[in-house]
């Protein structure tokens, strides 16, 4: 899976919102690798020209979303709203890298279309030229109408951020750990076993 953001000293945000927007809405699971150009400039409203699809050295594939932002904070939007309200444990993933510089980040979440922001993430600042992957929780955020956006900001002349493989998902949902028969040399460990269809290897 291709996945996160490629930034050149930039800042970059993301915002969920729990907004009424239209009638589009987007199916949940969500991924977009950005690899059909047309079928992911179908998921998201950009607010600027700057956004766009562009190849690179991807996470994945061979295409990227990516800004050179100017000034200020520059999003792009999901074009619908997601419902997350029948999702057992959702959460948010992409991958991000930065180019030439540092990015700036944050996650936010809003049930008002926008009007207050709940944080999920902090603003950071970040230097990575290899991806690195980032994942939040949204169990908390389990709405009918969520929205998310992704916004951009220069924190270094000429930066540029990328963004590969976002993905908005349920999570396999934790076990309990249980510890069996311990003894001064060692003890036993027992879980119920993943019944995730995409579960890999403990």
């Amino acid at each position: 899976m291709k996945r996160l953001l490629n930034v050149l000293a930039l800042g970059m945000v993301i915002v969920l919102l729990g907004a009424t927007q239209g009638e589009t809405q987007t199916t949940f699971p969500f991924f977009d690798d950005a690899e059909d150009a047309e079928v992911s400039a179908a998921y998201w409203t950009p607010d600027t020209d700057s956004w766009g699809i562009n190849t690179s050295a991807a996470y994945s594939g061979d295409k990227v979303w990516s800004i050179k932002p100017v000034s200020g904070w520059q999003y792009l939007t999901l074009a619908g709203t997601i419902d997350l309200s029948e999702a057992e444990n959702p959460f948010l993933s992409f991958w991000l890298r930065t180019l030439d510089g540092t990015v700036g980040y944050r996650v936010d979440v809003s049930y008002d279309g926008g009007a207050n922001w709940e944080t999920l993430q902090g603003h950071d600042w970040e230097n990575h030229q290899d991806w690195q992957r980032f994942q939040w929780s949204l169990d908390s955020y389990r709405t009918p109408g969520v929205l998310l956006r992704i916004g951009s900001t220069p924190s270094t002349t000429g930066a540029t951020l990328q963004i590969d493989d976002i993905l908005i998902d349920d999570a396999p949902t934790p076990h309990t750990i249980r510890l069996l028969e311990p003894t001064n040399n060692g003890f036993r460990l027992v879980w119920d076993e993943c019944t995730a269809d995409d579960f890999r290897h403990y």
